[in-house]
């Protein structure tokens, strides 16, 4: 039978876009082919190792792939899609304009839901001076970004962390309502659906979402990192060398030698809102500075259970204990729901601060050269 010799070969060529007096580059589509075609064909062949083909690369291409990749290029393009959107002039804007739609309508810009808005929007405005007002900072950010994502090969967009959030973040929008204790907010997508792994960054502070999506941003937060701009105090939690916990709404702190629960309800004081307390428990014991640590763990919102270590009430054996409480509906004495030994803290010249890990469904409790391990029978 005839047999037919088949070579492939890949001709991958670029014209000389450097202008040698400017030292600018004139086009970006070395750059964008780079992105796209080079890298991404040859690594392809990696599924196929039976296939050979061939690839000649042409010396003014590859001058120019080398000069970007020593970063030594100076391309006008790259650097307005690296200018912060609000410090873009108005030549610059011109250009974002004129040059960051170049790409295939079908299977580049449409598959960015954004790109392809504001791909209409600029098709719509005839007049490039009213198109440059109609753009908003926001728009031209977009464009910046998704301009340059629509370049990238194929194993970026589908493999890359940094590319796939980009990707997915889309364009994300918020819900924001206030309650007594600040503001909350719910990230959602371009669907709007809730993005439950969602993060927001304000005043330079990451919040992160909770289970149910939602993020907690205290009114403090908003005021000098962290601090109250005066007033008087939310209310007396006793005692406390230690930190609070909190949990749909409600607050866990152990003031003296008691967890106490307690929730914010707004009032006509300086701050709109006080502590009411709802609930305390029996005396945990514990002989050092008053207070010590808690943590919350819940199904959602439902069958909230606070645990707590309890601090040595002597230097020997200096046994500090786990406790586990719950919040009755109406309030009052918190149901205890567990106590037992946790370990030892020998050292009670120094409180001993250990706060209890709950993950997948058991309890990690670190203490002196030894870690106690609790889960349920």
């Amino acid at each position: 039978m005839p047999q037919i010799y088949l070579c492939f070969l890949w001709h991958m060529h670029q014209p000389f876009y450097k202008d040698l007096v400017t030292g600018q580059y004139n086009l970006p589509w070395t750059r964008l082919h780079a992105l796209k075609d080079y890298y991404g064909m040859v690594h392809m062949l990696e599924e196929f190792p039976k296939v050979h083909q061939t690839f000649n690369l042409v010396p003014s291409m590859m001058v120019q792939v080398a000069e970007y990749a020593a970063g030594k290029a100076r391309d006008p393009f790259l650097e307005c899609a690296a200018t912060p959107a609000d410090a873009l002039t108005d030549v610059q804007r011109d250009l974002i304009l004129d040059h960051f739609f170049h790409a295939h309508p079908e299977r580049m810009i449409a598959r960015f839901p954004r790109y392809a808005e504001l791909y209409e929007a600029r098709r719509a405005q005839t007049d490039p001076a009213y198109t440059k007002l109609a753009f908003a900072a926001q728009d031209f950010r977009d464009l910046q970004v998704l301009s340059q994502l629509a370049w990238f090969d194929e194993e970026f967009l589908e493999n890359d962390p940094g590319v796939v959030a980009l990707i997915r973040k889309g364009r994300l929008h918020h819900l924001v309502r206030t309650s007594p204790a600040g503001h909350v907010f719910t990230v959602l997508d371009e669907s709007h659906k809730e993005v439950k792994d969602a993060a927001l960054w304000l005043a330079g502070h990451e919040y992160t979402a909770g289970k149910d999506g939602r993020m907690f941003i205290l009114d403090r937060d908003l005021h000098d990192m962290g601090a109250y701009p005066g007033g008087p105090a939310l209310g007396n939690i006793g005692p406390c060398w230690c930190g609070p916990s909190y949990f749909d709404g409600k607050i866990a702190s152990s003031g003296g030698s008691n967890v106490n629960v307690w929730k914010l309800k707004e009032t006509s004081s300086p701050q709109n809102v006080a502590l009411i307390n709802l609930a305390s428990s029996p005396n945990v014991g514990g002989a050092q500075d008053s207070g010590f640590f808690t943590s919350v763990s819940s199904h959602g919102t439902n069958h909230e259970i606070i645990w707590a270590v309890s601090r040595p009430n002597n230097q020997t054996p200096a046994n500090i204990s786990l406790w586990a409480f719950s919040v009755p509906p109406g309030g009052g004495t918190l149901t205890q729901l567990f106590q037992g030994a946790a370990g030892t803290w020998p050292y009670t010249g120094g409180n001993a601060n250990i706060v209890p890990v709950v993950a997948n469904g058991k309890v990690y409790v670190a203490s002196y050269k030894e870690l106690a391990i609790f889960g349920l029978k």
